[in-house]
């Protein structure tokens, strides 16, 4: 029974210490774009369940195929721009902005836009 424990490689692991960013961790090139296609994609699929809408539903506002809905509310946005994750968001009804805001002590102006 004491070597049962052994035959799992998982055992034979030793621990490893993260640099504390995940997706890095995990591979990602860039991690930080990593993280708002994952955040946009969280959003598009609470909208789907919020408004109880299948994902044939949300082909027909969107222009996707079904396999690029399933992906995107997967998680799986290795294959969508942040940008066309947005214009999904905008088929759906969200009110998408963009701003661009220098520093509170900067006065430049500030850039926004609206899809």
């Amino acid at each position: 029974m004491t070597d049962q424990w052994r035959q799992n490689s998982l055992e034979d692991t030793p621990p490893v210490l993260g640099s504390g960013d995940f997706l890095a961790d995990r591979g990602y090139t860039d991690p930080e774009e990593a993280r708002v296609k994952i955040q946009l994609a969280n959003q598009i699929a609470l909208l789907m369940e919020d408004q109880n809408l299948r994902q044939a539903d949300v082909c027909t506002s969107t222009g996707l195929k079904q396999p690029g809905i399933s992906k995107i509310v997967n998680g799986n946005v290795s294959g969508f721009s942040v940008w066309r994750l947005l214009l999904v968001l905008k088929g759906l009804g969200q009110h998408v902005a963009i701003t661009v805001a220098a520093p509170e002590d900067d006065p430049a102006p500030t850039l926004a836009m609206a899809l």
